[in-house]
């Protein structure tokens, strides 16, 4: 199963993240991103062959078996990092400029990518300065988990027989 995954990681994750710093943020804002992208429909998907599971399996509980999260967290993280490589070029790098422009315009990427912070309840780019990237990927990745969680899902729960009791 490791290996499996590893192959996955390293020759399918990492063609689907090619250049998402720059896409990324602009997809972020889809509001399906986390579970009806075709990304992440495929995702799931192969990672329930892995584990040998039923379809009906519930996203929360995959991803916590296999210690994942979907492609778009990813995505988030790798234009963070752009984020932060960028506000720390020297001020006359045409990268830099456009970012700095862009910012204090609330144009483009930046503004996708506030955007779609934004909607996750998180508030990072007040300022042209550092981000912290685990902070920000932790408290997205909780709002994920609590908003697949089996009790926010139209999942019937079943109790268990009086008899088996």
């Amino acid at each position: 199963m490791e290996a499996r995954l590893h192959l996955i990681d390293a020759l399918v994750i990492s063609s689907l993240n090619s250049g998402c710093e720059i896409w990324g943020p602009f997809l972020l804002n889809n509001p399906q991103i986390w579970d009806k992208h075709e990304c992440e429909l495929w995702h799931k998907s192969i990672l329930k062959q892995i584990l040998g599971v039923s379809k009906s399996t519930t996203t929360l509980t995959l991803m916590e078996e296999l210690g994942r999260t979907p492609i778009a967290v990813s995505w988030l993280k790798l234009a963070l990092g752009f984020w932060n490589r960028t506000i720390q070029k020297h001020a006359d790098d045409f990268a830099y400029i456009a970012l700095r422009t862009a910012f204090e315009n609330k144009l483009g990427w930046v503004r996708a990518l506030q955007s779609a912070l934004t909607r996750w309840g998180i508030h990072v780019l007040g300022s042209f300065e550092e981000i912290d990237v685990d902070q920000v990927v932790d408290k997205v990745v909780d709002k994920w988990k609590r908003g697949t969680s089996v009790l926010n899902t139209d999942t019937q729960i079943r109790d268990i027989p009086d008899e088996l009791t």
